[in-house]
């Protein structure tokens, strides 16, 4: 084989490209992908007032005495008197009385109101961090803005998480709509209530005791085979839906607030070392948890490591292997960090496609502090993206980042992302089906130093919306 070496010079930097290590046959023809514009207002659950009930345990990871609960309502009556809307009774719950936001201080057998009345059939975001028993160390927060400040003590933990109603007998049943109920064993700031509230967690955040985000079933349909509602968080907290018809628009799945940021459709691998169902803690398997069991094999030393709450694999002379089929049209989505900060290695590839044997697809690499996205057009020619220099899209920052590349067959565009932007595109045309390596390029000689923590593929050509909403659905567990 002929090694051949083209210095390619463009807009924003230089990348110097071995392209022996980065042999790409063309893919030719046009294809049609389904492609999301938006990204759409998941499911909620619909309570009728009369018996609905959503009845989770008295687990220990519920009994708290410092923590945070929150979530979205919506009603034009909840009702007379007390209406529960989640919680746990005797313990910290939000009400609604006469439809006013309060929470009830089982300590000194009083109502801590806001004052503020919540009947006018409009979402709201409703939130209580709460520090037993110490002046002042209760915050009611809707729509995240601080509505009162007060004191509440917690009785006792003897009964289990409740949505739509508190327990029997006080029962105090709910009418109207919930979504995306979390429950925290930390408190929240104000900012933390207000980044998040309108974003799908992962599941995986610090301090999530459990998260209902109530996306199940089909919004107004038939959902009468689903028994329990889904805890997100890596707990077992699932949830017993109780007395509800699930047919039709009330007491029912229906449309939620809250978005579905975490996008499913066309998710063909989704790898997160945050998540105990994708690693949990030992092993050799890297677990997916996109339903479509490809698992990846980690190989040649990857070390687990657990930093700061933030749980991910350390890459030095290691990769991940992955039997990956894809699509003319891709989308691959990173989460990385180096350890490299002097820029001293020639090449770092953070994921590649191909074997030795079989001419790879494109590969993410990173080359003298810029990082280049390399892909063919139909003759076999190499263009690259390269979007910056170590001050703007640094790859050895030593922070954690998000890398996505979306590969559009339709346009014949590769697009490469920083951090949810768009920074930069070439010519694609190739859809070589092969391995997927993370961690390295094909030949297994340029290796990725630092962590790699969550991946995610696609097997469709993600839009510009999408890959922020990814972003900003998966940041909060790398601290920004």
């Amino acid at each position: 084989m002929i090694k051949k070496y083209i210095l390619t010079t463009l807009l924003f930097g230089v990348c110097i490209i071995a392209t022996s290590q980065i042999m790409l046959p063309a893919y030719q023809g046009v294809f049609n992908t389904k492609t999301l514009s938006t990204v759409e207002a998941s499911n909620g659950l619909n309570f009728d007032g009369v018996n609905d009930r959503v009845i989770s345990t008295n687990d220990v990871k519920f009994q708290i005495s410092v923590g945070t609960i929150e979530g979205w309502i919506k009603t034009g009556n909840a009702g007379s008197n007390y209406r529960g809307a989640f919680g746990k009774t005797f313990a910290y719950f939000l009400f609604l009385y006469n439809n006013e936001l309060i929470i009830y201080d089982w300590g000194a057998l009083v109502n801590r109101s806001t004052g503020i009345t919540l009947n006018d059939n409009t979402w709201h975001h409703i939130a209580m961090s709460f520090n037993s028993g110490v002046t002042n160390g209760t915050l009611i927060y809707i729509d995240g803005v601080l509505k009162s400040t007060t004191t509440m003590t917690i009785k006792s933990q003897e009964h289990p998480f409740t949505i739509g109603s508190s327990v029997d007998p006080y029962v105090q049943f709910y009418n109207g709509s919930i979504d995306d109920v979390r429950v925290w064993n930390v408190i929240r700031t104000q900012t933390e209530i207000l980044d998040n509230m309108n974003a799908e967690l992962l599941g995986s955040e610090t301090g999530l005791v459990a998260y209902y985000p109530l996306n199940q079933g089909i919004a107004a349909g038939d959902n009468t085979a689903i028994a329990t509602v889904t805890n997100k968080s890596a707990n077992a907290l699932n949830g017993t839906l109780t007395n509800f018809t699930k047919t039709g628009e009330t007491s029912n799945f229906v449309s939620g607030k809250v978005p579905s940021s975490l996008i499913d459709d066309g998710l063909i691998l989704s790898l997160d070392a945050n998540n105990i169902n994708s690693y949990s803690g030992s092993g050799s398997t890297w677990n997916d948890v996109s339903g479509n069991n490809r698992n990846g094999t980690l190989l040649a030393g990857v070390t687990y490591t657990n930093e700061s709450e933030i749980k991910y694999f350390n890459f030095s002379s290691s990769y991940v292997a992955i039997n990956l089929p894809k699509n003319p049209s891709m989308t691959y989505f990173v989460w990385a960090k180096s350890s490299n900060a002097s820029c001293t290695s020639p090449y770092m590839v953070l994921f590649s496609t191909g074997t030795v044997t079989a001419p790879a697809d494109p590969q993410l690499f990173f080359r003298a502090c810029y990082h280049c996205w390399n892909t063919q057009d139909a003759n076999g020619n190499n263009f690259l993206i390269s979007p910056g220099v170590v001050a703007n899209y640094s790859a050895h920052s030593t922070n954690w980042h998000s890398y996505a590349v979306v590969n559009d067959a339709v346009t014949n565009t590769a697009k490469l992302y920083y951090d949810g932007i768009f920074v930069g595109a070439a010519v694609y045309k190739n859809s070589k089906i092969a391995n997927f390596n993370i961690g390295n390029s094909v030949n297994l000689n340029a290796p990725w130093q630092g962590g790699i923590a969550n991946v995610r593929a696609y097997n469709k050509a993600l839009t510009d919306s999408e890959i922020m909403n990814l972003y900003i659905s998966t940041k909060g567990v790398f601290g920004f």
